[in-house]
């Protein structure tokens, strides 16, 4: 009678138990679902909002684009009629639109990466050739601080397989905060080396440094840095793009120096497709 009664118990339990785990997967499946479609939507609301805020920075792009070139005409074709004042203000109107232009494309590429819409289509292409095409974009900014540009290579082969549009963009973004950011009558030096599988480019300016805690922070978007009379100023959204550009090739990239003895930013790169994933086990053979 009693081991009756104790099965009886045993049955009700197991019973009691398989009801309640089904109900308990029942309301998981249920939540996990719900989960699930508050996802979907706000991945949605995101990709509306990246639409959008891509649109409105196109059409800030635009005509600021028209604004700047309208701007150097004036300035090609009427200098020897213009006072020094209005130059001045021309030249003001310039060097912000150029900032202005610059942080709007960074935040549309910016966009565009967060949305997963990159793209790359690489292909072997000489780095020299590229730094030059950089350089001569930048020379006019670089002129008006009497900024030089310097190039030391390491010998042999320079070429690596890349999405061309990629590397012009991390050399621009890299090479304009150092024009920004140097002090006039001062040089940026851009050195080139390889080794079998990798390539080190490093720039080099003669600005005021970064101290040792922003380092790695200004990797981030909008960080600011202390800089010229101890302001602080933000660097944008360049090298946040110049970071999520490098590590799509299964690079490095990262910033060295310190306050008053300038800055130098390094790109580590693998030199073929076939050799992503092992910048960080090998680089040391590029220091």
């Amino acid at each position: 009678m009693i081991v009756n009664l104790c099965l009886l118990v045993i049955v009700i339990a197991i019973f009691f138990i398989a009801h309640e785990s089904q109900r308990i997967i029942k309301q998981s499946g249920e939540r996990l679902n719900d989960l699930n479609n508050d996802l979907a939507r706000l991945r949605k609301s995101l990709e509306e909002k990246s639409i959008l805020t891509g649109s409105i920075a196109h059409e800030i792009k635009n005509p600021l684009s028209a604004i700047l070139y309208t701007v150097d005409s004036i300035v090609k074709t009427a200098a020897d009629r213009l006072d020094q004042n209005h130059r001045k203000s021309l030249e003001s109107i310039r060097e912000f639109g150029d900032n202005i232009l610059k942080l709007v494309s960074d935040f549309i590429e910016l966009s565009r990466i967060e949305s997963g819409k990159i793209s790359s289509r690489p292909r072997k292409i000489n780095i020299l050739d590229t730094i030059s095409e950089v350089t001569a974009l930048l020379q006019q900014q670089a002129n008006s601080k009497r900024i030089t540009f310097s190039v030391e290579r390491s010998k042999g082969d320079l070429s690596l397989i890349i999405d061309p549009r990629h590397l012009e963009q991390i050399l621009f973004n890299l090479l304009h905060n150092a024009i920004k950011f140097s002090d006039s009558d001062s040089e940026v030096l851009i050195v080139v080396q390889t080794s079998a599988d990798f390539v080190k480019i490093t720039v080099k300016d003669n600005g005021k440094g970064i101290d040792t805690y922003d380092l790695d922070r200004i990797f981030e978007p909008y960080t600011s840095v202390a800089c010229r009379n101890n302001r602080a100023e933000s660097i944008g959204l360049g090298l946040s793009v110049c970071k999520t550009l490098v590590e799509l090739y299964g690079g490095q990239i990262f910033a060295e120096g310190q306050v008053g003895h300038g800055s130098e930013f390094v790109v580590v790169l693998p030199l073929g497709i076939g050799d992503r994933g092992t910048v960080g086990e090998h680089a040391s053979i590029l220091s």
